[in-house]
């Protein structure tokens, strides 16, 4: 089994994806990649590319600090 390498990243897009009400496969849909890479993320199996975090920050309605656990999780403007 591969080992976790996402530093927390995963959980906290699971958390968003909850609090969003979306699911892995909308996510996927939302940034044209695959529902198993949606879920590789989540389980921390691998980490989305760093070009990719401002859309699934976009994508779940928060801003890029947030996806990192740095802010409240509001969405900047």
């Amino acid at each position: 089994m591969a080992k976790p390498q996402n530093g927390g990243l995963g959980r906290r897009i699971a958390e968003q994806l909850a609090l969003a009400g979306l699911t892995q496969t909308e996510l996927a849909r939302r940034l044209g990649v695959s529902d198993p890479t949606v879920c590789g993320w989540i389980k921390g199996y691998c980490a989305p590319r760093a070009a990719r975090i401002p859309d699934i920050a976009e994508a779940l309605g928060i801003s890029v600090g947030s996806l990192y656990g740095e802010t409240d999780g509001t969405a900047q403007e």
